[in-house]
């Protein structure tokens, strides 16, 4: 059986740690993220059984965010089910406080949605577990390519069908939040709409057959979504638009 590279014996050296185009496993220092001791030490084994030399881990997202601003790493793979923290917040803060480290979530089920939304918050793929050796080091090459890294499990995904959500949801939110807001500039107007630009530029890089194709999806989305039943709010808001109308 492999050794376990616990996370005090792993000592990480700084110019060792190189940016990469093609995958050297001694050249990276890779930070392992999940409260399931189990799962945890199944992806620390198959790292070093891949070759590479320096592995960290940890079961808590806080320490592990700790460990991201202490120490260089060029990934961080983390489980989408935290104890401590949403990954969501974990992803934002990792990709804002280590910008040169790679992160790629994990989770054992993802939907669609659970994939695009960790890409469009800065993750370079996606990690379906458990993860057989050879695939969990074609991820790694493909993200140290700049590629988005996903399995043969997430490859069949209609991108564009769910980048057309993401992006339709965000431009809810934003309109809701216009809405409450009388029209008035908030943070969290100005935090919605760099939420919904980037979600525009991610879906542009990242959708198949180009933009035109895009926005065919897109459109094709909002006319589904104007058929649906209205929410309660809309029906409120259809209720009092007719009672002033009769009263005119």
């Amino acid at each position: 059986m492999p050794s376990i590279v616990s996370t005090e014996a792993t000592m990480i050296k700084e110019d060792n740690i190189t940016k990469q185009k093609e995958l050297v496993p001694e050249q990276c220092a890779i930070l392992v993220v999940d409260p399931d001791t189990t799962a945890r030490l199944k992806i620390v084994n198959q790292l070093k059984e891949i070759g590479f030399t320096y592995v960290s881990e940890t079961e808590s997202h806080d320490t592990g965010l700790r460990r991201l601003t202490t120490k260089p790493y060029t990934h961080v793979v983390f489980s989408t089910v935290s104890n401590n923290i949403h990954y969501h917040d974990f992803l934002r803060t990792a990709v804002s406080t280590s910008p040169e480290t790679i992160p790629l979530p994990m989770a054992s089920t993802p939907n669609p949605d659970q994939v695009y939304e960790a890409i469009m918050l800065g993750a370079r793929g996606f990690i379906v577990v458990p993860c057989e050796k050879d695939a969990l080091e074609r991820l790694f090459e493909l993200s140290v390519r700049e590629e988005l890294a996903l399995g043969a499990e997430l490859q069949n995904l209609d991108r564009n069908k769910v980048l057309a959500s993401l992006m339709c949801s965000g431009l809810d939110d934003l309109a809701e939040a216009l809405r409450k807001s009388r029209g008035r500039s908030t943070k969290d107007i100005e935090a919605l709409s760099e939420h919904f630009r980037n979600q525009s530029r991610m879906a542009r890089s990242f959708c198949t057959g180009g933009e035109e194709e895009l926005l065919r999806v897109v459109s094709e989305h909002l006319i589904k979504q104007s058929f649906k039943e209205p929410s309660r709010l809309g029906k409120l808001r259809r209720r009092i638009a007719a009672k002033r109308k009769q009263k005119k």
